[in-house]
């Protein structure tokens, strides 16, 4: 899971998540732009925001859903209220959660649940089809947020 955390993030600086792998650490301002992501993102101002209820929501979607095998794209679907017919044949459209993060980009949903199986509050479930294809699917991970903030993303 590090491997594909360190691959998706295009706004940590590399070096800074490669030495924090090895328990080292290392200040973004000694890169000196030498990564990627420092060269890329060197003219950008980040703003950190809590997005600690919307993991909740996702949390809830995904343990109300699980039973269904829904994928991280029905997941997002059914939390922003898709007419998919897959919503209504999974009884998607049934739960609660259903249409909750609707005025939410589908990208920062994708991104909320990669972090959240990354951390361990998602499960992702890798399988291979009846007709040999991989399929993931989610569940509920080993790990119950806590009341006060544990996810905040970095915006651009």
């Amino acid at each position: 899971m590090q491997v594909m955390a360190y691959c998706e993030n295009d706004i940590d600086c590399r070096r800074v998540l490669i030495m924090s792998y090895f328990g080292e650490r290392f200040k973004q301002s000694d890169c000196k732009r030498y990564c990627d992501n420092c060269c890329r993102t060197a003219n950008f101002q980040f703003e950190e925001r809590d997005m600690s209820d919307y993991a909740r929501t996702v949390i809830r979607a995904v343990n109300s859903a699980y039973m269904k095998q829904v994928t991280l794209n029905m997941i997002t679907d059914m939390l922003k209220g898709s007419k998919a017919k897959a919503m209504s044949s999974h009884g998607l459209t049934e739960l609660s959660e259903y249409g909750v993060l609707k005025d939410m980009p589908k990208v920062d949903i994708d991104r909320i649940i990669k972090q959240l199986i990354w951390d361990h509050y998602i499960d992702e479930k890798i399988e291979i089809s009846f007709h040999g294809s991989i399929v993931s699917f989610l569940s509920p991970g080993n790990r119950v947020p806590p009341n006060n903030t544990f996810l905040t993303l970095k915006f651009a």
